[in-house]
């Protein structure tokens, strides 16, 4: 009880000082070399405890011709938690939730559209709360009802990061029958050059220490 009542706070203060960043117009791109579908895996693995908990089926899918793209990827990170925490929330044990990346077709030369949805099998949401699901401390009825905790700030945050990179996020859903969040934003495309630098740094440690000796030094 004391780590769930934790992390419900933690989560509070992080959406409360996301929201400040926003608001005061201060919060900026930072973008950096990532591959497509790697944050996927990253975010997905910190759930897979949680999903398994309640017996929830998670899929992943990627299907991109150009991996290798500069974006910011804490927001994406960000971004991606917000809807696979949800997903993962509204559904009920045994249910399934899918992650799909694909590639669009995109005629700005040096980009990549990348779009990802998040579906799942849950309780959905009703056609007169839509609307409204982007507004802040906005919920549905029947998820406090239900006593599933949460602050209403997660898509107001998730809205405002997919408009500051220059994308779109779409809704579609029904009570009763689960959610489908779709998010499209453009990617530059990392040129060989960069591609090249950051695999040869990722392997920087590949080392091979045969024949050498180390000196190990502990302070007690």
């Amino acid at each position: 009880m004391i780590e769930q009542s934790s992390q419900l706070l933690l989560s509070i203060i992080n959406n409360v000082l996301d929201m400040a960043r926003v608001e005061s117009g201060k919060m900026e791109l930072d973008e950096n070399y990532e591959v497509v579908g790697n944050i996927t895996q990253l975010v997905c693995g910190a759930f897979v405890a949680e999903a398994s908990k309640k017996n929830i089926e998670l899929n992943k899918i990627v299907n991109v011709e150009h991996k290798h793209i500069i974006t910011d990827s804490t927001k994406m990170q960000e971004i991606l938690s917000n809807l696979i925490s949800n997903a993962i929330k509204y559904t009920s044990a045994g249910g399934k939730v899918t992650i799909d990346t694909r590639e669009l077709p995109y005629d700005k030369e040096g980009y990549t559209l990348i779009q990802t949805k998040v579906s799942d099998t849950g309780i959905g949401m009703s056609e007169e709360f839509l609307p409204s699901l982007f507004e802040l401390f906005t919920r549905e009825r029947n998820t406090t009802l239900s006593k599933i905790p949460g602050t209403g700030l997660g898509m107001a945050i998730v809205k405002n990061l997919v408009d500051l990179m220059n994308g779109s996020i779409e809704v579609e859903s029904e009570l009763g029958k689960g959610s489908t969040f779709t998010i499209t934003i453009p990617h530059k495309i990392a040129n060989k050059d960069y591609t090249n630098i950051n695999i040869e740094s990722s392997n920087e440690f590949d080392i091979d220490f045969k024949g050498k000796r180390i000196l190990l030094a502990e302070d007690k």
